[in-house]
């Protein structure tokens, strides 16, 4: 389970063991949609990215995914579909 907060000018992503990683909106380039399959089904993940970190949010794991998602779209540039790796 994670815990996301949106502020004005950064985000703060806390996971299981609550250890709380505060990253500025300015400091990624944009972010960019994919598809997870599950046994559950397919969900939607959210990757906010740069060259040296990404942040994965995920609809499985989140009630409020597409209010993040409305507000991360709102500050960061879309960069379109993620490619899945081809095995």
């Amino acid at each position: 389970m994670i815990f996301v907060e949106i502020h004005e000018d950064y985000i703060t992503v806390k996971n299981l063991f609550f250890t709380v990683e505060k990253s500025d909106f300015s400091y990624f380039k944009g972010y960019k949609t994919r598809i997870h399959t599950t046994r559950v089904g397919n969900f939607e993940e959210l990757v906010i990215f740069n060259d040296a970190k990404k942040i994965i949010i995920s609809e499985l794991f989140l009630k409020n995914y597409c209010d993040l998602k409305k507000l991360i779209g709102g500050k960061l540039s879309y960069h379109g579909r993620a490619q899945k790796p081809i095995l």
